[in-house]
């Protein structure tokens, strides 16, 4: 047996370099370069289960894993919208 299926399925090892579009969790980006990141709702952050401290520092962290361009999104308001609201008009 090809020890890359299982099941008939193939299975690949993440390869950031891979010029494939990606989907990963804010936390599993950390140490990560994208060319391009979304953020998708930001309304719902911060999350009831964590501080807004924490998802603060998970939010830079999604943030910053791009290295030309960024699209964030949100279809509610909260903490974190406001706050990029306000930073965007400076």
């Amino acid at each position: 047996m090809d020890p890359d299926q299982s099941n008939g399925q193939r299975n690949k090892a993440f390869d950031p370099a891979d010029d494939t579009d990606k989907i990963l969790t804010m936390h599993s980006s950390k140490g990560l370069e994208f060319n391009s990141v979304a953020i998708t709702d930001l309304g719902c952050m911060p999350c009831a289960k964590a501080t807004p401290e924490e998802e603060a520092r998970l939010l830079y962290v999604a943030m910053t894993r791009s290295t030309e361009s960024m699209l964030v999104t949100d279809h509610s308001e909260s903490q974190f919208t406001k706050q990029c609201e306000v930073l965007q008009q400076r």
